[in-house]
């Protein structure tokens, strides 16, 4: 029995500090990226990181909280009106409070800016299953298996 719980536990453990790394791996991949712009550029997109991977931290941190997730990546995309990925997270801790309509949106717009995002008609027709369209989840995992 004491080993069951200590296996439980030690699983629990890795699962945060695998959550944990990947949220320090995506922070530093996009630093790295934003820091070879000019210097108006760089403003401006190192704010949009700075927020969008503090909205990452929120979202999938050991302290979870989506709301401040969504609004990090609200200050992000209002850095960066172009950043798809902001939207696609943002639509994605929508979802996680139930608020799927205004996922779509996201997911939508994320789509409307890089065309080629699978994993953005994949959770947009999640939400829209979770909304009884039915017909739109067959349209968008045709498209994100494409």
């Amino acid at each position: 029995m004491g080993s069951a719980i200590t296996s439980h536990i030690a699983n629990r453990t890795s699962k945060k500090f695998l959550k944990t790394i990947f949220v320090i791996l995506i922070v530093s991949l996009t630093a790295n990226s934003v820091c070879s712009q000019e210097s108006e550029d760089y403003v401006i997109l190192n704010g949009a990181a700075y927020h969008f991977n503090k909205g990452l931290i929120s979202l999938y941190g050991s302290r979870k909280d989506i709301r401040t997730a969504i609004n990090d990546f609200t200050k992000a995309i209002e850095y960066n009106h172009e950043y798809a990925e902001a939207y696609y997270y943002r639509g994605k801790a929508k979802c996680n409070l139930n608020f799927c309509r205004e996922a779509i949106i996201d997911f939508s717009k994320a789509i409307e800016i890089r065309p080629e995002y699978a994993e953005a008609y994949y959770s947009r027709g999640s939400a829209k299953h979770r909304i009884r369209d039915f017909q739109g989840v067959n349209s968008d995992l045709k498209k994100a298996r494409t």
